[in-house]
C-alpha cells in the first residue's frame, strides 16, 4: 500500500458552517451557508436566491434571480405524457406508498433520454459550440431535436422569452441561431437544453446541471403523483378486451 495515500481526518464542507451548542457539539446554534447567516437568509432572499447560492458559491444580482426563477416556472410541471410524470402516476393510483412516489419519478428521470443526465450532454455540446471546439452543422447539437416527431412548440417559446431577459448570453443567443437553423427541419430546443443554457449563462456547472434539472422537474413529478393516492386504481385507463391481440403459442 501506498503510505502518502492518507485520507482526510474528517469531511470539509464549503458550503456550510455550524456554530455547535456549548453543552452539546451535535446540535448548531447558528448555520451559515457560504458566509451568510440562515435566518437572516430567510428575512431577505428569496428560494431562488439560496438555491444560485448553494450552486455556486455567490448570490444572485437581480438579473441572473429573474433568470432563474422563471427557469424554475418554466420547468417545474414536465406535464402527463413525460415518463417521469407516467411512472409517478401509475405508481401512486397503484397505491405506492406517498414517501416512495417522487424518488419513483426522480429514477426515471435521471436517464439519458428526456433526462437529466441529457442535460449535461446539452451543457458540454453548446460549450464546445461556444469555445469554437466544434463545428459540426449537420446533425442538430445535444439538447436538440423532435418531441412526438415534431419541434416542440412550447419549448421555443419559452426559449424566446428567456433569450430576451437581462442575464440571457451567449448559450441562449446560441440557442436561439439553432432553433432558427433546425425549425425547417422540425428539430427544435427541448427541455434539456433550455436548462443547460440557462445553467451556462448563470455559471452554473456542468455536473451542477443534472442536480438542477432533477429538482425544478420535481415539484410536477410531486403534484400528479399525490393527486393520484386520492383516485382508486379504477381512474387508471385500461386496455379493453377487443384491443388485445390474442396469439396461440405452439
Amino acid at each position: 500500500m501506498n503510505k502518502d495515500f492518507v485520507y482526510a481526518a474528517q469531511s470539509t464542507s464549503r458550503i456550510t458552517q455550524e456554530i455547535a451548542a456549548t453543552d452539546n457539539p451535535y446540535l448548531a446554534v447558528q448555520q451559515r451557508i457560504c458566509g451568510y447567516d440562515l435566518l437572516e437568509l430567510m428575512q431577505k432572499r428569496s428560494f431562488t436566491d439560496l438555491l444560485f447560492l448553494l450552486l455556486t458559491g455567490e448570490l444572485p444580482d437581480a438579473a441572473q434571480a429573474q433568470l432563474l426563477q422563471q427557469l424554475q416556472i418554466a420547468l417545474c410541471n414536465a406535464g402527463p405524457r413525460h415518463p417521469a410524470t407516467r411512472a409517478v402516476m401509475t405508481a401512486a393510483v397503484s397505491k405506492a406508498r406517498p414517501e416512495h412516489l417522487l424518488p419513483i419519478g426522480m429514477q426515471v428521470l435521471g436517464g439519458e433520454r428526456q433526462g437529466a443526465v441529457a442535460v449535461a450532454t446539452a451543457w458540454q455540446a453548446l460549450k464546445q459550440r461556444l469555445d469554437g471546439s466544434t463545428s459540426d452543422n449537420q446533425l442538430p447539437p445535444a439538447g436538440f431535436g423532435q418531441l412526438y416527431g415534431e419541434a416542440d412548440p412550447l419549448m421555443a417559446d419559452i426559449l424566446q422569452q428567456l433569450a430576451l431577459l437581462p442575464a440571457a448570453g451567449p448559450a441562449f443567443a446560441l440557442c436561439r441561431q439553432l432553433q432558427q437553423q433546425w425549425q425547417p427541419q422540425q428539430q427544435g430546443i427541448l427541455d434539456v437544453g433550455l436548462c443547460a443554457a440557462a445553467c451556462l449563462d448563470l455559471g452554473i456547472g456542468q455536473r451542477e446541471s443534472i442536480g438542477l434539472f432533477q429538482l425544478l422537474r420535481a415539484p410536477g413529478l410531486l403534484a400528479h403523483g399525490m393527486e393520484q393516492t386520492h383516485r382508486p386504481i379504477t381512474a387508471s385507463p385500461l386496455l379493453a378486451d377487443e384491443d388485445y391481440e390474442y396469439q396461440q403459442v405452439e
